[in-house]
């Protein structure tokens, strides 16, 4: 678990970061939260699945088959799609929701980027600046806010999907001949039953936004194709202490970053 402390002017007066040159702070992560403003961008570099906590379901971006192995980094840090979840955009910085319900804007403190000292002009960006957040930093918290009240449409519709019954456990049916993928836990929208819905349903999940992501999210399911592939391409590239096989050409470009605005 990452070690987050509240950025606090009685603190961390002296504190500053250097923004992050790598994604090996993300190697270990096999999924990472997604919102669902991200699925048009994001179904393009891999699959878009759902977790299960028991406050409901959330869209997740599967990068790896197996747990702390994330293929979409190499590893010298490179990250090998066209596109860069919010989660991520924001390092070491996040926001956290402390005990009384507030949003607190946090670091990681073991982040190589985060340094406890002021270094030379230049070199670093400051946390604060006579006690008030910096320039810099306020444009993260910006940017954070703006995630975390997007995040209220994610979780409106994940809750519509499950209102309709839409979630089922994500059962991945090997090629033949291939390595049996044992991937448990993440839940996928059923077509079938999405198909069969009444038509004022239909056109209420149209209206609202809904219905495309939905389908974005369905048509990135074949992308653990890709995963499988690049699975394969890090063993080989181990082997061979060669990591630039792994190359970003294995997926189509679209490099949008931006959030996306739906109605939901």
């Amino acid at each position: 678990m990452p070690q987050l402390q509240a950025v606090k002017s009685s603190l961390h007066s002296q504190f500053s970061w250097l923004p992050f040159s790598h994604y090996l702070f993300a190697a270990a992560d096999n999924v990472v939260p997604l919102l669902v403003n991200e699925f048009k961008q994001a179904s393009a570099v891999s699959p878009i699945a759902f977790s299960k906590t028991k406050e409901g379901f959330n869209p997740v971006l599967m990068m790896g088959l197996k747990e702390k192995d994330n293929l979409l980094v190499t590893a010298q840090g490179e990250w090998l799609g066209s596109y860069v979840p919010a989660y991520y955009r924001s390092h070491p910085f996040c926001m956290a929701i402390n005990q009384r319900g507030e949003a607190l804007l946090c670091f990681h403190q073991d982040s190589e980027c985060v340094l406890d000292y002021l270094p030379p002009e230049g070199m670093g960006k400051h946390f604060l600046v006579e006690k008030e957040l910096s320039p810099e930093l306020s444009e993260i918290k910006d940017f954070l806010q703006t995630v975390e009240n997007t995040r209220m449409a994610s979780n409106a519709f994940c809750s519509s999907c499950e209102d309709l019954g839409l979630f089922i456990p994500w059962k991945i049916e090997p090629k033949p001949d291939a390595e049996p993928l044992a991937i448990n836990g993440l839940y996928c929208i059923d077509e079938n039953k999405l198909k069969s819905l009444p038509v004022g349903q239909t056109k209420s999940l149209v209206d609202s936004g809904a219905m495309g992501a939905m389908y974005y999210h369905l048509s990135s399911l074949h992308l653990i194709n890709h995963l499988v592939l690049l699975k394969a391409k890090h063993e080989d590239a181990a082997a061979k202490e060669i990591t630039s096989s792994v190359s970003p050409d294995l997926f189509t470009s679209a490099r949008d970053n931006d959030l996306v605005d739906l109605d939901w």
